[in-house]
């Protein structure tokens, strides 16, 4: 990746609970998870709403550091714990994230591409 293609994706992101607002580094981000919201997890924990579908973040993220593994979760490469097969799913367990995420059938392909490419 040259330096100014980094310029194509977001460093951070604005977020609003109540009155305040936070500016959240796209490092601290663990993943972002679609309850009833599209929420950001960050490594210390937190979780912030933010105003914008999944679809519409993963076109502001580097691909080389986010992957969008099902319809609920986009995950931060560098916060993989682990990852386990189970029977014909790979379920996915991040730090800083209580629950394991399972990539959709329709992504393992990309994501086994994806890891074997950017996690070297």
């Amino acid at each position: 990746q040259t330096p100014s293609s980094s310029s194509l994706y977001k460093s951070r992101f604005l977020a609003r609970t109540g009155n305040k607002l936070y500016r959240i580094p796209i490092q601290r981000i663990v993943c972002f998870y679609k309850d009833d919201l599209v929420m950001i997890h960050t490594q210390e924990g937190k979780r912030y709403p933010i105003d914008q579908s999944l679809e519409e973040i993963s076109k502001q993220l580097s691909p080389n550091d986010f992957f969008r593994i099902n319809r609920q979760c986009i995950i931060h490469a560098q916060f993989i714990s682990e990852m386990r097969v189970e029977g014909n799913q790979i379920q996915v367990s991040l730090t800083y994230f209580q629950k394991a995420v399972t990539v959709s059938q329709r992504n393992m392909a990309k994501f086994k591409k994806w890891l074997n490419e950017e996690l070297e």
